[in-house]
């Protein structure tokens, strides 16, 4: 959880349509069993806490949040 590019390049200043790489590493427990997982990742305002919305290329609202799926944990 924190601001994009670390705060240094702010939402208020994005193009529409622009993609901005923003990596952020995952500490899984120890002990997660092996198998596959689904993140569902979002952006929210830090004011509020209210989740902005994922718009698609037609400028529709489609949901607050992305989903990725098919994230495999092997055995450790």
């Amino acid at each position: 959880d924190s601001p994009p590019m670390a705060g240094k390049y702010p939402t208020s200043v994005w193009d529409a349509g622009e993609f901005i790489e923003d990596l952020h590493t995952v500490s899984l427990p120890p002990n997660l069993p092996a198998g596959d997982y689904t993140f569902a990742i979002g952006l929210y305002d830090p004011q509020t806490g209210q989740r902005l919305p994922i718009m698609d290329a037609n400028g529709q609202r489609s949901g607050d949040n992305i989903i990725i799926s098919g994230l495999v944990v092997e055995g450790r």
